[in-house]
């Protein structure tokens, strides 16, 4: 039988030791609905204000910037069992100046921000879920920041490595290069040096 996303969800609470029995579980989860996304489909555009948290259960998501040069740059990828929306934007309610791309085909729970936040700051047993993921988060995009800000290539690459391994199975090389701040082609060079004996 095939686990659903809304399944999936409620296993990760659990992972955390926030259980909620059958009844509470249906009730909260009557707003929630199954999202997918192709791969190269805008899930939030920075054109919009972020209206809409998605917990991911398959495929990766990438928060992409773009460059004055036009190019896109990648500040960071969401993988299974993370929530990703435009923080900045739903919080603020303002615009924000990245987009999240799905990078491969994507499968998750969206939740309308209005009862994330309701949650996040009156919940319960959700609300404290919540509140551990964005702690979760918070830790995440710290090791993301400073892997980002290494100038050794092989650091940053060591980051992928250890802590997006769905990114590198299931990336293309470009996108690698895009989050490292490489060319493709740069990329390549340092893999075949790497891979030297």
């Amino acid at each position: 039988m095939r686990v659903t996303a809304k399944s999936r969800l409620r296993q990760d609470m659990e992972r955390l030791d926030r259980v909620l029995c059958d009844g509470e579980w249906g009730k909260l989860s009557r707003d929630f609905t199954t999202c997918t996304y192709a791969m190269g489909d805008t899930i939030l555009s920075s054109a919009r204000i972020a209206d809409r948290w998605i917990f991911l259960t398959e495929g990766v998501v990438a928060s992409e910037q773009a460059t004055q040069g036009g190019d896109a740059l990648i500040a960071r990828f969401f993988e299974p069992g993370q929530f990703c929306s435009n923080l900045t934007s739903a919080w603020t309610r303002q615009l924000a100046s990245d987009e999240l791309i799905a990078v491969t085909d994507v499968e998750g729970v969206l939740i309308p921000d209005t009862l994330f936040r309701h949650e996040f700051l009156r919940g319960g047993v959700f609300g404290e879920y919540l509140r551990l993921k964005c702690m979760e988060t918070l830790l995440f995009d710290k090791d993301v920041l400073c892997a980002k800000t290494s100038n050794s290539t092989e650091v940053q690459y060591r980051f992928l490595e250890q802590s997006y391994t769905q990114v590198i199975a299931r990336t293309t090389q470009k996108d690698l290069a895009r989050f490292m701040g490489l060319t493709p082609q740069g990329l390549n060079r340092f893999l075949r040096r790497r891979n030297q004996p």
